[in-house]
């Protein structure tokens, strides 16, 4: 066999994999252990899909597969450290980047609510979908791509923060088309990861972009949210309904975090209606709403100032 051929034969089986490996160094034990729970969740979100529409399942950082469905943890309680730490370094993510977007204000108020309400099964609905033709789905297209493309070449764990560089970048420095931009995304990512998304139904221009082993890829190298890595959550949620309220605030200021307040709160979940009381999705979407008006943290700490 010539030489040539033995090289792309290598070539195609380093391709593999890497391809198959998720993109972790496996002589590196916390790597190692990234894989490990990557495979494990992925063949069981596999397994479900056969018989759910929805795979909706709870699951811990610490395990490769300690997952169950249904609900998880406390209803109403107060963000994690990981959490508010994690808000705080995308916050400083953001800083220094351009409030000003080139983003037009859209079709008006009403399909800015459709788009921010998303109907009793948003994720099923999200913006990869070609059926999704509205404005704020289809304009975040190219950086998407882009953003993926990025991520996918990454390796080991995704920090948020690098999670949004990433998105800065792909966007030009344009924060509120950054924002839109992981919003988007990361429903799309949901999505992807409860099985809901055919692949047939992806607009034809991100059918390459959210391939189910590149977006399982990245979802389950992206940082986790428990301070106890044996507390079990739904991760999809908690990372899109963080950005989700993100963009949201950079759109209607205080408004967003009433809204999320109303949707954590006021639907009788207690009771046991209206969806899956999950503590660490639900306090995640809190720190996400205030972003008002795209501001950072820092940036609306200095517009108050003391009286004389």
């Amino acid at each position: 066999m010539a030489e040539a051929e033995l090289l792309d034969r290598a070539d195609k089986t380093t391709a593999r994999q890497n391809e198959n490996s998720h993109l972790v160094n496996l002589a590196d034990p916390s790597e190692q252990r990234l894989y490990e729970r990557s495979q494990a969740q992925s063949a069981l979100r596999n397994e479900l899909s056969k018989t759910n529409s929805t795979v909706f399942i709870t699951c811990a950082d610490g395990a490769p597969a300690d997952c169950d469905g249904g609900k998880a943890g406390r209803w109403f309680s107060p963000a994690t450290s990981r959490e508010r730490q994690i808000a705080n370094e995308v916050s400083q993510a953001f800083d220094g980047s351009n409030p000003k977007t080139k983003l037009d204000w859209g079709p008006g108020y009403v399909p800015l609510y459709n788009f921010l309400h998303g109907g009793s099964s948003p994720t099923s609905r999200a913006s990869l979908r070609a059926d999704r033709t509205g404005y704020w789905d289809t304009v975040t297209r190219p950086t998407e791509i882009k953003l993926v493309d990025a991520l996918s070449q990454s390796t080991g764990e995704i920090k948020h923060k690098d999670l949004v560089k990433e998105a800065l970048k792909a966007s030009d420095n344009d924060r509120e088309l950054a924002m839109l931009t992981l919003a988007n995304f990361t429903k799309s990512m949901a999505g992807i990861e409860r099985r809901q998304i055919a692949p047939e139904s992806i607009a034809p221009e991100l059918k390459e972009t959210y391939t189910q082993p590149k977006i399982d890829s990245i979802f389950n190298r992206l940082e986790g949210l428990a301070d106890n890595p044996n507390e079990k959550y739904n991760k999809e949620s908690a990372v899109y309904h963080f950005y989700g309220a993100m963009w949201a605030a950079s759109k209607i200021g205080p408004g967003s975090s009433l809204g999320v307040w109303a949707y954590n709160n006021l639907n009788l979940r207690p009771l046991g209606y209206g969806g899956s009381s999950d503590r660490i999705s639900d306090s995640f979407s809190r720190l996400g709403a205030q972003f008002w008006w795209g501001k950072t943290i820092k940036e609306q700490s200095e517009l108050t100032w003391p009286l004389p």
